[in-house]
């Protein structure tokens, strides 16, 4: 199931500075609602409550709405006023899919089909626990829906703070996280021990494994920041890990000092560990000096990106002209209404709720 503090999220909004219209995502039926208001209510310019009014509103309410109802208008009080389902107010998109044919490195690797795949667990935005069975057959058209990864049973190094944590480990998230900025200019943006799984079973230098990729970008191309790179990362984890203090990890990424953590005297720690704490701090501070001293522009890596492009969505029908043909435009997303109001064929994502009362 779902974490409940992480089932619903703000995702945008607008306001006149009279009614606000905020857009809350519900992960767990995998569905936007629009929530509009008086701006005194959901105050949606007040950084703090980020969303807040509005995620409680759908949370009070969500058990007396239809399944069609992805409207809701309340009150200066957050009382609900109205609701709709008119498929023309629907907040939610239709994305278009690239064809599997047109993504020359996924030649070769299974696939199957989204309606094969038997859901177990739900375990977080976007995640899911699911199986299936094999089976072998035609697929006439394939699209790129999401991409399946192994379940590995097992805590991060963040949930599991009595494991034994190992220099070698460190050596292999170094390496790894070299692999990626200069071999494969992939910036992971992400590093922290909730990412972060060490398997003792495994062979050795496979041990380590770094996962949660939903942030990565290639460097320096659209999604890329400096202020999330790996190197700050990598710091920041391995002073997590020893001394179990996150508070740097929590801090925004821009007020996150990585010389306040490097220059401290002293790593208190409260971690078990397989070598002293100077001996895993040499080999981090060797390791960012090693880094610094490499080109100071991180796009000119040590070689090209040998990550593949992202193939295109395949053209779709988004108008039709005085003569009564088809306008057809290649858009990675559009309002999901008007892609069916062109006959085009949209993905429905929605799924019924796994907790029937949210507001608990």
């Amino acid at each position: 199931m779902i974490d409940p503090d992480y089932r619903f999220w703000a995702d945008g909004g607008m306001t006149d500075y009279l009614d606000d219209e905020v857009f809350v995502m519900d992960w767990d039926q995998q569905r936007h609602y629009t929530i509009s208001g008086p701006s005194s209510f959901l105050r949606i310019e007040d950084e703090e409550k980020d969303g807040c009014a509005a995620i409680d509103v759908l949370k009070r309410h969500m058990n007396q709405l239809d399944p069609g109802v992805h409207t809701i208008r309340v009150n200066a009080e957050g009382s609900l006023v109205s609701t709709s389902s008119n498929p023309e107010e629907d907040p939610e998109y239709a994305i278009f899919y690239p064809s599997l044919l047109d993504a020359p490195s996924l030649q070769g690797c299974p696939t199957i089909e989204m309606s094969k795949l038997v859901e177990l667990d739900r375990f977080g935005p976007g995640v899911d626990l699911a199986n299936y069975k094999d089976e072998n057959g035609i697929v006439k058209k394939v699209h790129i829906l999401g991409l399946t990864v192994p379940y590995i049973s097992t805590h991060s190094i963040h949930d599991d703070r009595e494991q034994i944590f190992k220099l070698d480990w460190l050596c292999q998230l170094t390496s790894v996280v070299d692999f990626l900025n200069l071999e494969l200019r992939v910036a992971h943006q992400d590093i922290a021990p909730r990412n972060i799984i060490c398997l003792e079973q495994a062979s050795n230098r496979h041990q380590l494994q770094l996962f949660d990729f939903d942030r990565a970008s290639s460097i320096g191309q659209l999604g890329w920041a400096e202020e999330l790179n790996d190197i700050k990362g990598v710091i920041f984890t391995l002073y997590e890990i020893i001394t179990l203090d996150d508070s740097y990890q929590r801090l925004p990424p821009s007020e996150r000092n990585l010389e306040v953590v490097m220059n401290l005297e002293n790593w208190p720690q409260r971690r078990n560990l397989d070598v002293e704490v100077p001996i895993l701090r040499k080999h981090l501070e060797e390791w960012v000096q090693c880094r610094k001293n490499m080109a100071p522009n991180i796009q000119e890596a040590t070689s090209l990106s040998r990550v593949p492009e992202m193939p295109k969505p395949r053209p779709i029908v988004d108008d039709i002209d005085e003569n009564g043909t088809p306008v057809y435009i290649s858009l990675p997303r559009t309002q999901r209404h008007l892609a069916r109001k062109y006959g085009n064929y949209v993905i429905s994502w929605e799924r019924p709720p796994s907790v029937t009362n949210p507001s608990n």
